[in-house]
């Protein structure tokens, strides 16, 4: 009920935002899920409302700047939050600038593992950063459900007044379908938009090596690096003898890592740093008998 108060009060601008925010912060530590994913939801839709109707750059510059504060919270699940708030806008097209992007990149090397995937997955174009939010179905399911609910009317009236929503109902679909695609083309341009990638890549590959974190973490750090070394044409030459070590047919993940070995090469990569991996994919992959 406070929580609710508190979001009413700010919804009619009877209270300034930068009061309540601190306070709705101090509740993210609740152990409350659902509490958490309300506040979140305000949080989010409060400064898209900001963004969109009052186009006060002033204000939205203010918001940000309180939010990447935020990231250096004590608190983990304060720094969590405020991060999966940024990395939201960002897929909305709301905070897509460089300060947002550089600050998510400083979040790559945190100690707390969940922030740190949260911020090389960022990196990767995987924008569903709000755990309490479900992913929308597939389109063709979402549309073969749509259809399968107006099947069956038979009143005309009622059927055109459905047909008329379902048309509306299709739009939406293909409208989410669209921004969905457009993860990907997003995750690339926040790539680019890194002030010293080479210092990035050097960072995050000297992590990776001493990394005792879960595989899947550090098979995200792999990804994130080659995808840095193709896109800015990078050379950190130590990276392909790190992943010679991966390319056996043990290694469930082997397909992944090859993907990303293809990815982080390009022209500038002497010749002669991607003969061992030739060889080492000869012997493990290729025999008389294939």
């Amino acid at each position: 009920i406070i929580t609710q108060s508190l979001i009413q009060l700010c919804n009619r601008n009877m209270v300034s935002r930068f009061r309540v925010l601190p306070v709705f912060f101090k509740l993210f530590r609740c152990q409350d899920k659902g509490l958490r994913a309300v506040i979140f939801s305000h949080i989010v839709n409060d400064v898209q409302r900001v963004h969109m109707k009052q186009k006060d750059q002033k204000l939205n510059n203010k918001l940000q700047s309180f939010f990447l504060s935020m990231l250096k919270d004590p608190h983990p699940m304060c720094a969590k939050k405020s991060l999966d708030v940024i990395t939201d806008l960002w897929s909305r097209k709301i905070w897509n600038d460089e300060r947002t992007v550089n600050a998510v990149g400083d979040l790559c090397f945190s100690k707390i593992t969940k922030v740190k995937a949260t911020s090389l997955r960022f990196f990767l174009g995987v924008h569903d950063f709000n755990p309490e939010k479900k992913d929308l179905p597939a389109q063709s399911v979402q549309l073969k459900s749509l259809y399968l609910q107006n099947a069956n009317l038979t009143n005309v009236k009622r059927r055109k007044k459905r047909l008329r929503k379902m048309e509306r109902q299709k739009k939406k679909i293909a409208r989410d379908h669209m921004e969905e695609e457009g993860n990907i083309a997003a995750s690339i341009t926040a790539i680019h938009l890194l002030y010293d990638p080479q210092t990035f890549a050097e960072r995050l590959f000297a992590m990776l090596k001493k990394s005792t974190d879960p595989f899947e973490i550090r098979l995200q750090m792999m990804n994130v690096i080659s995808r840095l070394i193709g896109a800015h044409r990078l050379l950190v030459l130590n990276f392909y003898p790190f992943l010679q070590k991966y390319l056996h047919s043990g290694q469930s993940k082997v397909t992944a890592i090859l993907a990303y070995l293809a990815q982080a090469t390009h022209q500038l990569v002497p010749p002669e740093e991607l003969q061992p991996l030739v060889r080492s994919l000869a012997d493990n992959f290729v025999s008389d008998r294939s």
